[in-house]
């Protein structure tokens, strides 16, 4: 009788066993289950322009040469004036806002309206890089920051006739930018240094 009931209780101790299991698994499934339904589906991937020596890309993480192209990108439709400075330099940068800081966009509205007092937007301005990209026009500041060199050459016209034809080095920095509006995840945050007039074989 006695070996009956220990069978019995060694059935029932199996038993619990089991179901104690079977709800820890159920447990681990819904678990999961929820964390393939949240896990993150979209990546922003940057890819460098020469992909000929091929490239290690790092999610959300631009390479220079990115940070550089972005940054003149931005830089240039700004200060591409192709009808007249007057109406274009404002409304470009009102356009840019969102891949500007705040800081460097109240910098620039200021500008236009010195300029244009100073009657300084009654023209036309072409805008080109003056040098082509190398490594040491981006430098890494960890963190989401970059300092970038863009060295341009500006053409302003009036009327036709062309009235200033420089090489600037704009000395810039971008940062990793979060806000909802910059689908490019990255603004220009201003000068970290003044802009200098430079001849074609300046060094950085």
């Amino acid at each position: 009788m006695s070996r009956i009931r220990n069978a019995l209780t060694a059935r029932e101790r199996l038993n619990w066993y089991l179901a104690i299991g079977l709800v820890f698994l159920g447990l681990l499934l819904v678990h999961a289950h929820y964390r393939l339904a949240n896990v993150q589906q979209d990546f922003r991937m940057h890819v460098p322009p020469d992909l000929s020596q091929g490239a290690v890309l790092r999610p959300d993480m631009p390479e220079q040469a990115n940070v550089y192209m972005y940054t003149l990108y931005i830089w240039k439709q700004i200060n591409e004036w192709l009808e007249s400075g007057l109406a274009d330099y404002d409304s470009n940068v009102d356009e840019m806002k969102c891949y500007l800081s705040p800081d460097m966009y109240k910098w620039l509205k200021d500008d236009v309206k010195k300029r244009r007092s100073n009657g300084e937007l009654s023209r036309t301005r072409s805008v080109s890089p003056a040098t082509f990209y190398t490594k040491e026009h981006v430098k890494s500041l960890g963190n989401g920051t970059w300092y970038v060199w863009l060295d341009l050459s500006l053409v302003e016209r009036v009327v036709g006739e062309e009235v200033k034809n420089v090489v600037m080095r704009y000395p810039l920095y971008a940062y990793r930018d979060s806000r909802s509006c910059n689908e490019f995840g990255m603004s220009v945050g201003g000068f970290f240094n003044d802009p200098v007039r430079i001849g074609l074989g300046g060094e950085l």
